[in-house]
Parts: structure tokens; C-alpha cells; sequence
């Protein structure tokens, strides 16, 4: 499954969007396919708001798990930083 979507919120927390033009923001939300594939989900009683209540409070608790346990476990080693970011050469 792919879904191409929008960034609604800038790089970061003081961004306010100015770069964009006017009705940009309103008109990427419109077409969020997070809320249009729930709605077709819903449309065609593929699922009820019970089920899909289910799967985001499954989710949320799913990212929540993996949030503890990354503020619960050691800094990574600096040399981190950098593996798997660069092409190795073939030689």
C-alpha cells in the first residue's frame, strides 16, 4: 500500500507555513488518504467506527510501546550517526 500525502507541519514547532501558497495546507488536508480510505472503509460497511476505534487504540498503543521503549533505553554509540548513510563505493 501506498500513500502519497502531504507534510502538514513544518520542520519545526515556530514554522508556520508561510512558504506555502493560500488554500495549499486546507486543500493537502481534503486530500489526507488517512481520513478519505476510513471514510471508504466506513461508505461501504467494511468496517464500523467500533472496529476502526479498535485498530487506532491498537496503534496508539503500539507507538506509545515503542516511544517508552526508546526513552528507556541507552544513548545509541556516536559512530552510529553515520552508518547506512552513505553509499559504500563498489570496488
Amino acid at each position: 500500500l501506498e500513500a502519497m500525502t502531504f507534510r502538514f507541519h513544518g520542520h519545526q514547532m515556530s514554522d508556520r507555513n508561510e512558504y506555502m501558497k493560500p488554500g495549499e495546507l486546507d486543500a493537502a488536508r481534503a486530500a489526507d488518504p488517512v481520513p478519505r480510505f476510513r471514510a471508504w472503509l466506513l461508505d461501504r460497511d467494511i468496517a464500523d467506527e467500533a472496529v476502526l476505534a479498535g485498530i487506532e487504540n491498537e496503534e496508539k498503543a503500539a507507538v506509545e510501546d515503542a516511544v517508552a521503549f526508546a526513552e528507556q533505553s541507552p544513548p545509541p554509540d556516536p559512530a552510529e550517526a553515520v552508518t547506512d548513510v552513505y553509499e559504500e563505493a563498489l570496488v
